[in-house]
């Protein structure tokens, strides 16, 4: 009998223990599953805060292209971000978060032509000077060059530009060429008719027949509209208002729709191709440009690049049309 007392006290100390262990175990589970919560918590945070850091990091070398590249103007290009002469004075030092942000600018075309769409109502400028600095430590370096062009514009077949059928055709494409010249200032040479009455006169120069593909180039014997008039002349022909002989410089092509992009039936276009070459192999600037950003701690780099940027155009002087 005392033996079997004993066998029984056994047992219960044997289930206390075992419900011992099965509760530190779910204890010590909780606990541990508490840690790894709070674990990812805090790793979460701290990316949440480097996310944030970076983020104001890019912005910063962003912030810093949009800055240089408005105080030089069209056409601004510095060195790559990895070029071995990038310059230090385009890296932004965050010593507090331990990151360093470089930045650089592109707004130069690679090859000597340039291809796009114009936009309705929106100016195409083309300038052929520009800051030709390689980095923001160089000083202003102006680039005057002289003005070679071949401007092609071409229109989706059959697109009418909302010309009801039967109606007389009227100029749809504006172009102006300006330049500023030493004995006569500021000039512009615009589309000529002979007739007024009658724009699309097609002795003139003005872009009219919506159907068919438009050719404009510096040697073009077409006359243009001069203002404002030198002497007793009011009219030009491009090709001598564009040469090198009479001391221009600051050449600048501007190129202007002037009514919507809708057929006569609704139809909308989203723009009218065009390619542009310079035909002195010069690599003009684009119409946008890119800012490039690179983003660099321990172990770590972000490349971030914001194109397309879009020029910012501007009223060209004497940017109207004269019927004279």
């Amino acid at each position: 009998m005392k033996f079997f007392a004993f066998s029984n006290k056994n047992k219960k100390s044997g289930v206390s223990l075992l419900v011992a262990i099965v509760g530190s175990s779910i204890a010590l589970g909780v606990a541990t599953s508490i840690m790894i919560s709070l674990s990812h918590s805090i790793e979460q945070a701290q990316n949440i805060e480097r996310s944030t850091q970076v983020f104001f990091a890019v912005e910063s070398g962003l912030e810093a292209g949009f800055f240089h590249h408005n105080s030089r103007g069209q056409g601004t290009q510095f060195l790559g971000i990895n070029d071995s002469n990038f310059s230090e004075k385009q890296i932004i030092n965050h010593p507090t978060v331990n990151l360093d942000t470089k930045w650089t600018i592109k707004g130069r075309a690679k090859e000597n032509f340039i291809k796009g769409q114009l936009k309705e109502f929106t100016s195409l400028e083309i300038p052929w000077y520009w800051d030709n600095s390689s980095t923001v430590a160089d000083p202003l370096s102006l680039t005057n060059n002289d003005i070679h062009f071949n401007l092609e514009i071409t229109p989706p077949p059959s697109f009418d530009f909302g010309i009801p059928a039967g109606e007389d055709p009227h100029p749809v494409i504006n172009w102006i060429i300006t330049r500023k010249n030493t004995e006569h200032g500021i000039n512009s040479l615009n589309p000529y008719t002979p007739t007024p009455e009658n724009p699309c006169n097609p002795n003139g120069s003005f872009f009219c027949n919506p159907s068919s593909s438009f050719l404009l180039t510096n040697v073009d014997n077409k006359l243009g509209a001069l203002s404002p008039r030198i002497g007793n002349d009011t009219k030009m022909a491009i090709i001598d208002f564009t040469s090198s002989d009479i001391k221009s410089s600051n050449f600048k092509l501007v190129v202007t729709p002037l009514t919507s992009f809708t057929a006569s039936n609704g139809d909308k276009i989203s723009g009218i191709d065009y390619t542009l070459q310079e035909t002195s192999n010069i690599n003009l600037p684009l119409p946008y440009y890119n800012v490039e950003t690179q983003v660099q701690a321990l172990g770590f780099e972000k490349n971030l690049t914001l194109a397309n940027i879009p020029e910012q155009t501007a009223v060209s002087a004497f940017n109207y049309v004269i019927f004279d």
